[in-house]
């Protein structure tokens, strides 16, 4: 309770006073190499080498997201669609569409996106912006989408996966 009703200021300057005298140790490892100690990285030939083994194998095992015969488009679900915190903030309802680019020959209007996961109905708007494998369905804009993508995480993120799923989309 005392804390709570306490000057935040005195506090915050206390907080910095203990900050600055604390001595960080340091940790031996990837984690530390990585994120800590930037002097570890180094820069040849317009690269960065990175000074721990175990990141080469970690590379090695990315691979980029692929598309099918049935599902020819990739999936693009995260990112954001303008500079507003959130819908409370936002002037208008956003609009639930998914963007294509019009080159794909698939017209703009009421459409059905599917994915191995599932299926939803949306409505298809042309962006020329976009790569033309591409379509993007921001989970802000269209939360359904969420039904579409696998229910897994990046394994060296742990960041869910939201994008590059294969799909397919055709007018209704």
């Amino acid at each position: 309770r005392l804390i709570l009703k306490a000057d935040v200021n005195h506090w915050l300057e206390r907080l910095i006073e203990l900050g600055g005298n604390a001595d960080i140790t340091k940790e031996n490892g990837v984690r530390f190499q990585g994120e800590s100690d930037r002097s570890v990285w180094r820069a040849e030939g317009n690269k960065l080498h990175f000074d721990f083994a175990g990141l080469q194998a970690i590379f090695d095992q990315l691979r980029p997201p692929t598309t099918t015969k049935e599902h020819p488009f990739l999936l693009h679900c995260s990112g954001y669609v303008d500079d507003t915190i959130d819908n409370a903030h936002r002037d208008a309802p956003l609009q639930q569409y998914v963007s294509i680019h019009p080159d794909n020959g698939i017209p703009e209007g009421p459409a059905r996106l599917q994915t191995v996961h599932g299926v939803i109905e949306t409505t298809v708007k042309h962006d020329s912006n976009l790569r033309q494998e591409v379509i993007r369905a921001p989970v802000v804009r269209v939360p359904e989408v969420m039904t579409l993508l696998p229910d897994d995480y990046a394994p060296h993120t742990g960041a869910p996966i939201l994008d590059g799923i294969a799909c397919q989309v055709q007018q209704l």
